[in-house]
């Protein structure tokens, strides 16, 4: 009730709120918001989080993620939107994810549309009466509308909207605003060309550093927990509250939890396995796919379009196969790597955007890159020997070398451009760097695959190395490796 009177009052206090508004088109942005949708079943975001909701000031925060790395950040800005876009895709933008905290920056598309401030800071109210129907206890921080060189002649209205908008504010429980306007002015009062790129209408990366530092003082401080599936003597899914939620009846090597629910895994070799396998196997533990081994171990799994395969032989004559659910194989790749050791052979293989393969290799102490027909395209020298490989976006590659109790981070010329070890770390909990994940956020997960029951398993760490989140458990197993289930990123 108090928000409607506050949502009512808007229309006291002299603001001019439209009578009768022309239809809005709602659908030119059904993709953009199918997209978000499709990435959220291929990789769940967290709940419980912080979702940034609005037009492209969020949806070009590319630095969202990494700006706040000590919270759950999920961007779903749409370019071009409207306060009432938000509100209209609210339940398929917002509600799934189950935020603690909301930031919307939207506004000035509506000034632009020429709709006057008091009719958008009313969508504000409704956008506000929408999200306390679904999600009474979240926080909803308004992220005041900046003014632009391009847009100059605006600046008066955006002044106007955001007065209404804290006015309303003032009288709405769990509501704030954020003051987004004045970061991106001189001393005269003018817009800063310097902090927006050669539109002069959206902010470059000095802009969005400053509008972060206008932002993180709004965040609510929110403990740091990951849900995993967890790789090694013991196979087990573990949700951000510590319960065990599935378990596997069988050591494993590598594993992926899948957009439908079902588990793929490189099974350890034993007696009905002499060869390893991969197989993908569904919560009640029946198994809906098996490739067995033939030769000493299956080392690596990962799941490809159309439910093909990738997995890894080690023996005699190592190779990379990319199978189909009926088990045929469609592609083989011969592996240059040494023959006396099979089981120190490769690790976490991946197969790459570009078609190639990436694939560690243990006691030949290097990272290699093959293509389709086995020819090495790239290769970089580790410190000790890895495990896991991971190719960034930016061509730089991730690197977990294991018994070397350090993550290296390699630009494309092979030279290291990050360390982390235990030199970095209070406590110095790595204790075998088998796997490793960047997050979406741009932090590092790295397991310890020796630590006993109440030791250190997994650490969390920022680029500058500081721990926000690190999992402790009464096993003796340790974990292989992992899949932070609500992190997103690259493994």
């Amino acid at each position: 009730m108090k928000l409607l009177l506050a949502a009512f009052a808007l229309t006291l206090t002299g603001v001019a709120v439209a009578q009768e508004k022309l239809p809005h088109d709602f659908t030119k942005w059904e993709k953009e918001v199918a997209a978000y949708e499709a990435a959220d079943r291929a990789s769940p975001p967290p709940k419980g989080g912080v979702v940034f909701v609005g037009s492209s000031t969020v949806r070009l925060w590319k630095t969202l993620a990494a700006d706040f790395p000590e919270h759950k950040v999920i961007n779903r800005g749409v370019g071009g939107c409207e306060i009432a876009d938000c509100t209209h895709f609210a339940d398929r933008l917002v509600f799934p994810h189950a935020p603690k905290q909301i930031f919307l920056r939207a506004g000035g598309n509506d000034i632009h549309a020429g709709r006057l401030p008091g009719e958008v800071a009313g969508d504000f109210a409704n956008f506000v009466l929408t999200v306390r129907a679904k999600l009474p206890k979240a926080d909803i921080v308004f992220v005041a509308v900046n003014p632009a060189p391009s847009r100059w002649n605006e600046t008066d209205k955006y002044r106007e909207l955001n007065r209404l908008i804290r006015a309303a504010a003032l009288q709405m429980p769990r509501v704030s605003v954020c003051d987004g306007f004045s970061f991106v002015l001189d001393d005269k009062g003018q817009a800063r060309p310097e902090l927006f790129v050669a539109d002069r209408l959206h902010l470059n990366p000095a802009g969005y550093k400053l509008l972060a530092e206008q932002v993180r003082p709004h965040l609510v401080a929110t403990p740091v927990a990951h849900g995993f599936l967890a790789c090694g003597s013991e196979t087990y899914i573990l949700d951000a509250a510590g319960k065990v939620t599935w378990q596997y009846p069988h050591s494993t090597r590598d594993g992926w939890v899948l957009p439908n629910g079902n588990v793929l895994l490189a099974l350890s070799k034993d007696a009905t396995r002499p060869g390893g396998a991969a197989v993908e196997v569904d919560r009640a533990g029946k198994t809906v796919f098996e490739f067995k081994g033939t030769q000493s171990e299956v080392n690596t799994v990962q799941p490809l379009a159309d439910g093909v395969v990738l997995l890894t032989e080690a023996g005699d004559k190592p190779r990379l196969l990319e199978v189909n659910r009926e088990g045929k194989v469609l592609v083989e790749v011969a592996l240059q790597a040494q023959t006396k050791d099979h089981h120190l052979q490769t690790r976490m293989s991946r197969k790459l955007a570009n078609g190639n393969y990436l694939v560690p290799q243990l006691l030949d102490r290097v990272v290699r890159e093959y293509d389709p027909a086995g020819k090495v395209v790239w290769e970089a020298k580790t410190p000790h020997m890895p495990f896991t490989a991971i190719r960034l976006p930016d061509g730089n590659t991730l690197v977990g070398c294991t018994l070397g109790d350090l993550v290296v981070e390699l630009d494309p010329a092979g030279k290291e451009v990050w360390r982390l070890s235990n030199d970095d770390l209070p406590g110095r909990p790595i204790n075998d760097a088998c796997g490793v994940q960047r997050l979406a956020n741009g932090n590092t997960v790295v397991t310890s695959h020796h630590a006993g029951a109440g030791q250190v398993k997994l650490t969390e760490v920022t680029r500058e190395k500081a721990v926000v989140w690190s999992h402790t458990d009464a096993r003796k197993a340790g974990i292989h490796h992992f899949q932070i289930l609500d992190g997103g990123g690259m493994r």
